[in-house]
């Protein structure tokens, strides 16, 4: 079966929604439905380390409920990763063997972390990136003590600041660029910043 849709958008995070709410508001008729490999319904991905930390609940940086898609009139369909896009048959296809058929495509998938795969060990138990929630949860479960960090750009730092006050005994960054968040940051300030982070 074949499922068409005037508006098709492939990412739920901030860009996806902001499309969808932004296309209701110019096009009421029109029918709206967003993809998402996620099982979540949006939320703040920049919060993500204060939901390890333990600052804030999961609820705390979800910024939609799926009642708030409902409300709107869009579609949802979740946990289902688009896998073809085929823009002469205006049809895009899910790992789920779902297939839509769309007016108009928007692919709001935004970025995706860098896994170190070419480095051996990295494949093994306890090594993760921080993305989603389902990564933090990830971390979080994983009976860890000591960290390392791969790369001191916001993510790392906030990350690493998280696994602290998780009560992780030892965090270290490690930064490959001659000194942390290059391009945040001159000479003279990451150092400073390094200084706080050690003390």
């Amino acid at each position: 079966m074949v499922h068409n849709v005037d508006l098709l958008i492939i990412g739920n995070g901030v860009a996806g929604n902001s499309a969808a709410l932004t296309a209701r508001r110019l096009r009421p008729e029109m029918s709206i439905m967003i993809l998402g490999k996620e099982v979540h319904p949006e939320y703040a991905a920049p919060a993500l380390p204060d939901y390890l930390s333990g600052e804030l609940s999961k609820e705390k940086i979800l910024v939609k409920t799926f009642e708030d898609y409902i409300t709107h009139n869009i579609q949802l369909r979740l946990n289902d990763e688009v896998t073809i896009i085929d823009p002469d048959r205006k049809t895009v296809s899910t790992a789920g063997g779902e297939e839509f058929s769309y007016g108009k495509l928007i692919v709001a998938t935004g970025s995706f972390p860098i896994r170190l795969h070419r480095m051996k060990g990295t494949t093994l138990p306890g090594n993760f990136v921080l993305k989603t929630i389902d990564d933090v949860e990830a971390i979080a479960a994983y009976p860890g003590k000591h960290a390392v960090v791969v790369g001191s750009g916001a993510i790392g730092l906030e990350g690493g600041l998280a696994l602290k006050e998780r009560g992780y005994e030892r965090v270290t960054v490690v930064e490959a660029l001659d000194w942390i968040s290059m391009r945040s940051f001159d000479k003279e300030t990451a150092g400073e910043v390094v200084k706080a982070l050690r003390s």
